[in-house]
């Protein structure tokens, strides 16, 4: 059992680990709200930079998109990361609840 420091910055607690599950899934749950928010703001806001982009002359809409596309994936792909990690909250928190479950089944209780 992983042990918890006393607070006085040794490691020699012998308190009780707990995870609470409740919470993680409150947070990936506020995570998954936040990142689709910001999702649907850059999608809208991309629109607009590529229709205003579509105003340039010709000549300039290749090397202006090409300075702006790669900043517009790396958004993407952080609001991407943040909904994969929302999930991998809420997997791993309904993983610890079913393994209480079993283990106090195991002892014959129910939670």
């Amino acid at each position: 059992m992983p042990q918890i420091p006393s607070g006085d910055g040794s490691s020699s607690g012998s308190g009780h680990m707990s995870y609470p599950s409740g919470r993680i899934i409150e947070t990936a749950q506020q995570m998954t709200t936040n990142a689709n928010k910001s999702f649907e703001q850059h999608n809208a806001a991309w629109a607009q930079i590529q229709a205003f982009v579509q105003t340039f002359p010709g000549f300039m809409q290749g090397p202006v998109m090409a300075v702006l596309a790669p900043y517009e994936r790396r958004l993407r792909a952080s609001y991407q990361w943040q909904l994969d990690c929302a999930n991998t909250l809420t997997n791993g928190s309904q993983q610890m609840q079913q393994t209480d479950t079993a283990i106090a089944r195991g002892f014959g209780r129910d939670f």
